[in-house]
Parts: structure tokens; C-alpha cells; sequence
């Protein structure tokens, strides 16, 4: 083995040995048993240590262990903790705390398939050593003790990129990318003294302070500054806002940012692992794309911490399978009734690498946060069902994942009264602790997940055709499908053609996409679509009710369409029909009888959908959002189209329009 190379150590036997093991062994060790520990260890991920140390006494938790490998520098060592590492997945020695995250049900027994995969995975590898009370550990301190290298990058340059950034005021953001160890945060730091040279005004910042360390030790006139106290600025092209570990900051966050005015020097890791970093990639520059905003992505390649060594593809095929080889799809459109979909379930991942790894490898390039733990829930959660859709080629062409919920009957009143909040369960208990819909925990859901398809094969039906395949499978067992997700006007029309309605919408921006989510559904039965269509009635009568101050940042179009369902039509009383026939000729403004305009939008989609959609957008924006309207025009004809509905419900007669 080389000296550059890394190795993974497994220290085994009773609590105290291995504790003290770890402690002796390691410059930095997460201890499960410690939550704060567990949380500090986020703040050391731009570090570097000879000897970095997980006890696994107590819990696994796929993220924290998966971050741990690119904080060892070239020629350490990863140190794992346990009482009998190859015993871990036996859930009557190890009792893994960890899972309780997995359950819905403290009785349901987890399949454990992921953490029989992992050890069968490190038994095989080449960079594996155990030690035990008999061992001497010598070597491995001289390895701990060693001089630490990580700091010594002084030899490293700026980027073509980097130079542009501090030439061209009219880039707003450079967003530095790379593995763990690339050198970007060293090179964050040469940038922050290269800016100041230029008499830039330097404002770094982030979550957490230590995530910007080496920029800061490496300039000290500059300080950190907490994010909040920024957002609220305005700033010029001559501030630069500086963040290492962008990933960790939510997407409103940046955006707010952005809103200042200053430049954004940004750095982030993209590890498929680590979950969030490919969020910066999904979410964020597709935002600068639309606001016409001027970016530069600068990924770097090479890894100066550590080589990418046998240790280094060890944890990429435990923790992201389908990262090594290829697995993507090769972008051949074949006709929707010649694909081949079917149901795989965990015996068949475990068969099978390159089926996990097509379909893994689909979900996490496909979405912002699929992480460690998302691969567990695939291994292990018994309530899974997971459907994919292949070409000639057994090419993965698409996934659908969903899980089932269904709530204990003893259960739905302490959700319903807010005394409970068990885990999993996400929509019934929505419903039923939200809205107030308290037969909604008597019901069968199926969630659905993740739904992914290609870039290259969308709009070719292959989405649709694996919902209403999922959906003809387990339709004996499912009263209501189900999806929650960030509202995004081209979403809300997919799910909407594929037969689901709203019934909810989250009160506050989600933090790590910055939209509002709403949950939407679809069933089967008569008696169902009844009792559906009860809970959809409502929402569209708090939706209402909320649209111009809860979610005011919600655009028109999406709040079309929300709408565009609409409710039942309640039978017409006199007063209502009095005000009907005075807005439709004239007689009144819609301003004065608010209330009836409202109703008529509510219980009349049908007709106003069919209108242009810059009439729609100006009939909700301005009634129901009670947004001013720059384009007076629309407005004017929306109202115009507006009386002429209303004309086909009131009687066209002196009499009744003297009332």
C-alpha cells in the first residue's frame, strides 16, 4: 500500500475500550452517543485531519458517516468504533438507534439490508484493518501524530474563472465547485485577499462561522458576519459576499442575497453523498437564469487533500451507488407501449449493484436532496414500493418510489387534538392535524415520493405511464394517492393532467427549496372522489381566504392554478343573484361586492379558465391575491369576460335589474 494511500479501520469490544480507542486514536471523532457532536462535525467538513473517528456504539446515521471520508487527509485513516462491526446488522445485538427515523411504527421491523450491504461491502475492500484490546496501535498513533499537510496549498493558482471574477464587474456570482480536498476553500481565501487588493468591500458569511475558517485565518482584517444582517441591505457591485459551504444555506437565503445587489463568491461541495450540494446546481442557477443574472460555475477537478484512493471508492459505492459507472440513460426515445415497467423491491436491490446504481444514481443527479439516508429508505423501509421503467437495454429510463401510510385508528384523535405527532405518515397526518380532516385518518394513502425521468426523455409520457401503472397496482390497497412538492407552475400542470387535485398548501416558503409545498390527490372510488372532494371544497375556501397574505409570493399563474379545480356550486339565493345581475350590467363594481365576485370565481372555473391566460393571471392576481395590476388592460378585459359569465346565471330583465 502506499503512503499516500488511506486506510479504514475497525476497532471492536466492550463500550469503554472503544471510546477510549477512538479518543487515543483520532484528531477529530463523532460520537453518536452526543448529539452536539454530531452537529459540530458539519462545522469541520472544509477541514482536514490525519485520523478522523466515528463510534458506532449506539447508532448509524448515513450522512454523518458518508461526510467523514473527505476530511481525511492522504494517507490517514478512517476509524470506525463498534462492538462487532460484522455484527451491525443484526437487529437483536445492535439495536440502532438511527432506524427509529425509518419507522412509522416502533413494532415494524426494518429490512437492515443497508447495513448488511455496507459491511459486506467493507469486509472485501483492500484498505480495511481491525484492531481489538490485544492490538498495538503504535503505527496508527504515529499516524495521528504526524504533521498535518492539509494547509499547504500554497502552491495553488487561480482559475481563468476566478481571474474573470475579479475583472468583470458584471458577474454576479461565481460559484466555486469540487470534492472535499479540492482546494476550494484556499483558493477562497487567495480570492478574498486578491479582492481587497482591488478595494472591494468584503462581507463573508454562512450558517455557521467555522464553515468559513481558513478564509478567515487567512485574511484577519475580515470578519464574519451573520446572514440575516445582510439580507436586509442594499448593497453595489463593489460589496462581494462571500460563503464557503453554500450548500448549507437554504435557497431563500441566497436569493435574498442576491436581492442586495452585491457580487456572490460562493464555493460548495457537490458530493452525490452529501445530498444538498446538487441542490445549488437544481435550484439556484436556474433562479439566476430567470432573473438574467450573469454566473460563472468553476468545478475543480482535482483532489490536493487526498488521492482518489481505494478508501475513496470504497465510500462512493456504499454510500452512492451508480456514482463510479455509468448508468445514465443513453437518450433514445422508445414508444411508451414498448417500455417495460415493473415493481423491483429490496431483495431485488440487493441482487443486484447495477440495478441500485441506475436507479439511485437516477434519483440523486434528478433531485436537491437525495441523501444517505434516501438509500435506506429504499434498503429498508418494509412500506416501499418502488417501480422503474426500462428500455430494450435494461437502461433505467425512470423511477417512481412512493411509500404507504396508514394510521392506527387509536391514533387519528390524539393527531386530530395535537397531542401526538408520530413519525411518518405524512399526508394522512397533514390532513388530519392541519386541515382538520379527521377522517382522513381512517384512509389508505400512497405517497409518492420521487418520480424521475431523464431531461432528455421528458414529455414523451413516461411519467404519467409509470403513475397510472403504480396506480393500477396497488389500487385494491390505496383509498388515495398522494404527492407533496414545491410548487412550480410546469409541476402543479403535470400533476394536475394526471388527475390529482390540491387539498393543501404549506403556510411558510420551504427552507432548503424556498417554495411553498402543497399536497395534492387522487383516488378511485365514487364514494372517495366524494369525500375528496369535500376536503378539496374546503381548501379552496381557505386558499381563498389566504392567497393575499399567506402566500403572497406565490405567482398568478400557480395560483390559477390551485383554482382551476374550483368547488361546488351552493344553490343561488336571492341577495346573490341580485348582486349578479348588478355586476353583470354595470350597476356595481367588482370592488363593491367583493364577496360575490369571489364566490363566482370560486364556483365558475370552467368559464374563466377557458379565457387567455393573461386574463386569468389578472382576474386571481387581482382578486384573490389583491396584487395592483401594472396592466390595466388585462384587468379591464378580465372584468369585461367576468359580467359576460355572469350574464349566462342572472335573468336579463328590467325588473330584476332594478333590484
Amino acid at each position: 500500500m502506499k503512503k499516500t494511500e488511506r486506510k479504514l479501520v475497525i476497532v471492536e469490544g466492550e463500550d469503554s475500550f472503544v471510546s477510549s480507542a477512538l479518543s487515543k486514536l483520532c484528531n477529530f471523532v463523532v460520537d453518536e452517543t452526543n448529539h452536539k457532536t454530531i452537529s459540530k462535525s458539519y462545522g469541520h467538513l472544509g477541514e482536514g485531519f490525519n485520523s478522523v473517528g466515528y463510534s458506532a456504539l449506539q447508532r448509524v446515521n448515513p450522512e454523518v458517516l458518508s461526510s467523514l471520508e473527505g476530511m481525511v487527509t492522504s494517507g490517514g485513516m478512517l476509524i470506525i468504533g463498534a462492538r462487532n462491526f460484522g455484527e451491525i446488522a443484526n437487529p437483536e445485538i445492535f439495536h440502532d438507534e438511527d432506524a427509529l427515523r425509518y419507522k412509522s411504527d416502533r413494532k415494524v421491523q426494518l429490512h437492515n439490508n443497508f447495513l448488511r450491504r455496507m459491511v459486506d461491502i467493507v469486509s472485501d475492500c483492500d484498505c480495511l484493518s481491525k484492531i481489538d484490546s490485544c492490538s498495538n496501535t503504535d503505527e496508527l498513533l504515529k499516524i495521528k501524530e504526524r504533521p498535518n499537510k492539509d494547509y499547504d496549498l500554497s502552491f495553488l493558482e487561480l482559475t481563468d474563472r476566478m481571474k474573470e471574477f475579479l475583472s468583470d464587474d458584471q458577474l454576479k456570482v461565481l460559484l466555486v465547485t469540487g470534492c472535499r480536498g479540492s482546494g476550494k476553500s484556499t483558493r477562497m481565501a487567495f480570492m478574498v485577499r486578491e479582492l481587497i487588493k482591488k478595494k472591494y468591500r468584503i462581507t463573508v458569511t454562512g450558517m455557521i462561522s467555522h464553515a468559513a475558517k481558513k478564509i478567515l485565518d487567512y485574511n484577519p482584517d475580515v470578519h464574519f458576519t451573520g446572514i440575516d444582517a445582510i439580507a436586509a441591505k442594499e448593497l453595489s457591485s463593489r460589496n462581494v459576499i462571500v460563503i464557503d459551504e453554500v450548500a448549507s444555506v437554504p435557497l431563500p437565503k441566497l436569493k435574498e442575497l442576491v436581492s442586495t445587489g452585491a457580487r456572490l463568491l460562493l464555493a460548495g461541495t457537490t458530493e452525490g453523498y452529501e445530498g444538498t450540494g446538487s441542490g445549488i446546481m437544481l435550484k439556484f442557477l436556474p433562479y439566476l437564469d430567470m432573473r438574467g443574472l450573469k454566473y460563472r460555475l468553476n468545478h475543480l477537478n482535482t483532489c490536493f487533500r487526498h488521492e482518489d484512493d481505494s478508501l475513496g471508492k470504497l465510500w462512493k459505492k456504499i454510500f452512492c451507488p451508480g456514482c463510479i459507472e455509468e448508468h445514465t440513460p443513453d437518450g433514445r426515445v422508445v414508444p411508451v407501449d414498448t417500455l417495460q415497467i415493473r415493481e423491483v423491491n429490496a431483495g431485488d436491490l440487493m441482487k443486484s449493484e447495477k440495478l441500485l446504481g441506475g436507479i439511485y444514481s437516477l434519483l440523486s443527479g434528478s433531485h436537491y436532496k437525495t441523501s444517505p439516508s434516501d438509500l435506506r429508505q429504499l434498503l429498508d423501509n418494509p412500506l416501499n414500493r418502488l417501480f422503474v421503467i426500462a428500455d430494450d437495454r435494461e437502461k433505467i429510463n425512470g423511477v417512481l418510489w412512493g411509500i404507504c401510510e396508514e394510521m392506527k385508528d387509536a391514533m387519528v384523535p390524539e393527531v386530530f387534538l395535537n397531542r401526538r405527532r408520530p413519525r411518518g405518515n405524512l399526508i394522512p397526518q397533514t390532513l388530519v392535524a392541519h386541515c382538520g380532516f379527521k377522517n382522513a385518518g381512517y384512509y389508505r394513502f400512497f405517497r409518492i415520493v420521487r418520480i424521475v425521468v431523464p431531461d432528455e426523455l421528458r414529455r414523451n409520457s413516461y411519467g404519467s405511464t409509470l403513475i397510472r401503472y403504480a396506480e393500477n397496482q396497488l389500487t385494491d390497497s390505496t383509498d388515495f394517492f398522494g404527492v407533496s412538492f414545491g410548487i412550480a407552475e410546469d409541476l402543479l400542470k403535470f400533476w394536475q393532467s394526471n388527475g390529482y387535485v390540491p387539498v393543501k398548501v404549506g403556510m411558510r416558503e420551504d427552507a432548503a427549496s424556498g417554495l411553498f409545498s402543497v399536497v395534492m390527490l387522487k383516488t378511485g372510488g365514487s364514494l372517495k372522489r366524494e369525500v375528496m372532494q369535500e376536503w378539496h371544497d374546503e381548501f379552496i375556501r381557505e386558499y381563498i381566504l389566504s392567497a393575499g397574505w399567506q402566500h403572497s409570493e406565490l405567482s398568478s399563474a400557480a395560483a390559477v392554478l390551485l383554482l382551476r379545480h374550483g368547488i361546488r356550486a351552493e344553490k343561488a339565493d336571492g341577495d346573490y343573484i341580485r348582486n349578479l345581475n348588478s355586476l353583470a350590467y354595470g350597476l356595481r363594481s367588482p370592488e363593491q361586492a367583493l364577496t360575490h365576485v369571489i364566490r363566482w370565481i370560486a364556483e365558475n372555473t370552467a368559464e374563466w379558465t377557458e379565457w387567455p391566460d393573461r386574463q386569468q393571471e389578472a382576474l386571481i392576481g387581482y382578486f384573490i391575491q389583491h396584487r395592483e395590476q401594472e396592466n390595466r388592460t388585462d384587468l379591464d378585459r378580465a372584468v369585461e369576460l367576468m359580467r359576460a359569465g355572469m350574464k349566462k346565471l342572472v335573468p336579463d330583465s328590467p325588473g330584476t335589474r332594478q333590484n
